[in-house]
């Protein structure tokens, strides 16, 4: 993009805002058009449009905003706040997910005020209005019909541009064409591809304790990548997950991900070997990436190397997967299923892989890390089980990695798992052996050795080093990075406490 980011702020006056927009000149913004679930009866983006190669988000209304649509989907509008905090997950899932994201490039404040969302900012009824300009990627809602939108200005409906961009990608994903309109079983590969990518990002961030907040084909695109992190947020833990769709376990996330994405591809491409390359199969395809990569990403988080695959590796990986909570009710779940809240319970603290990682980093005494690991994992065999992997796939590495001597490897280990899983050293000692002062005791003396070297990777982060990598206009408010933190007006903001720190900063 243009190096004045300010030559891309476009917007227009939306409904209940207070304060003059400044007019320096206007710009034809195409609207963003897409459907699928999550849509309502809109045509796609409400509050969307795309100049060049950039999509500005919060520009106003636009005519894919249905007339009946709720008002806070089809305003048009966009917070300073959200805006932030989409700036600041997108740097957090560009350093966490192995496909990327869609760079965001400016957060602009027009100077204005728009009403607040209910509950957003406290008390607030007004907020800053701000625009937020990103990069624009094909996503997998653009092959999807919005079948509920009707508009006077679009009379021709969504079924052409359904066609038109179904047919782009044919051409983008050099899918056959011996059988048009159908597809071939050899093309289906590139399609698995697709699922795959999607796969190991989903894997990736369930690891990493990270929810998107609106995962689905609106928001991940063909490419691999993700967009649109206003809604995300860190969880404190493995357990339940509490939504709109009422509790759920975490691991879910990937079957619901899959479920929508594997019929969107199914009627986007039918296929001519039916009917087990329909939906069914995709979504086992997708299933069976994501066990892989999950695996993959609950190993990485131990801070030990990823060696090349082998019975121990498989081992210690299968043991990690079976030890989250949930894995049992998504394993045996089907494309159609949907599961009962009654079987999923309202708490639940889960297994605390992070934790359980993070005490067999400090030891390789097998017997002190069955005795640290009891509370965590009471069952007796599946703990054993652990310690023996665990301690196996150690040695491997230590035999097939350049890292030197045992101690060499296991020196650095805690300090790994620490930054991996996200840790500071002081709330891993809380969180440890909180009521086991004898153990905590025992444990904090491993700890205290790595607390020096642990800021000094801290500052390492590589989620953002440069404070110049975003720009926001406005005189009351200055936003940078600083070692992966966001930093408003000189406070750092941490995950935790993001949206109230931000209410009252930008108030």
């Amino acid at each position: 993009m243009a190096d004045d980011p300010a030559e891309f702020a476009y917007c227009e006056p939306v409904a209940r805002e207070i304060g003059h927009l400044k007019h320096d000149g206007d710009a034809l913004a195409l609207a963003d058009r897409y459907g699928g679930r999550g849509v309502g009866r809109n045509g796609g983006s409400g509050r969307c449009g795309v100049v060049g190669d950039i999509q500005i988000k919060g520009l106003g209304r636009t005519p894919l905003a249905a007339m009946s649509a709720p008002f806070w989907h089809s305003f048009g509008g966009s917070s300073l706040q959200d805006c932030l905090r989409e700036v600041y997950f997108t740097r957090f899932a560009e350093a966490a997910l192995p496909h990327g994201v869609t760079k965001v490039f400016a957060a602009i404040a027009t100077e204005t005020f728009i009403p607040a969302y209910p509950g957003s900012a406290g008390s607030a009824e007004i907020v800053p209005r701000c625009i937020l300009l990103r990069e624009f990627d094909i996503r997998f809602a653009h092959l999807m019909p919005a079948r509920h939108f009707l508009s006077p200005d679009l009379a021709e409906g969504d079924a052409l541009r359904t066609i038109s961009m179904r047919e782009w990608a044919r051409e983008h994903l050099q899918l056959s064409r011996n059988e048009w309109p159908l597809i071939t079983t050899a093309s289906t590969r590139a399609l698995d591809a697709l699922l795959k990518k999607q796969a190991e990002q989903i894997a990736r961030a369930i690891s990493k304790r990270f929810v998107h907040g609106g995962v689905g084909p609106s928001n991940v695109c063909l490419s691999g990548r993700w967009l649109d992190f206003s809604a995300s947020h860190i969880l404190p833990h493995y357990g339940i997950v509490t939504g709109r769709r009422g509790p759920h376990y975490l691991v879910e996330q990937a079957t619901h991900l899959a479920r929508m994405l594997s019929r969107c591809i199914a009627r986007s491409f039918p296929t001519s070997i039916a009917p087990h390359f329909g939906a069914n199969y995709y979504y086992l395809s997708f299933m069976q990436w994501f066990w892989v990569a999950f695996g993959e990403a609950l190993l990485r988080l131990s801070g030990l190397p990823i060696v090349d695959r082998c019975a121990i590796r498989d081992e210690l990986e299968a043991l990690l997967v079976q030890m989250f909570p949930g894995t049992d009710l998504v394993r045996n779940a089907g494309l159609a299923d949907e599961y009962p809240e009654s079987e999923v319970p309202l708490q639940e603290a889960g297994c605390r892989i992070d934790l359980i990682l993070l005490l067999a980093s400090l030891t390789r005494d097998a017997e002190k890390m069955d005795r640290w690991l009891r509370s965590f994992l009471p069952n007796e065999l599946t703990r054993s089980s652990f310690v023996r992997a665990y301690c196996a796939y150690f040695n491997l590495c230590v035999a097939r990695t350049s890292h030197g001597t045992e101690d060499d490897l296991g020196q650095a280990l805690p300090l790994k798992c620490m930054h991996n899983v996200g840790f500071d050293i002081e709330w891993a000692a809380r969180l440890l052996f909180p009521n086991d002062h004898k153990a905590n005791s025992e444990v904090s003396g491993y700890m205290e050795s790595f607390g020096t070297a642990m800021t000094v990777l801290a500052k390492r982060d590589s989620a953002c080093k440069e404070s110049r990598d975003f720009y926001l206009n406005s005189g009351a408010v200055h936003v940078r990075f600083d070692s992966g933190k966001l930093v408003v007006n000189n406070v750092p903001i941490s995950f935790e406490s993001f949206g109230g720190e931000v209410s009252s900063l930008v108030q």
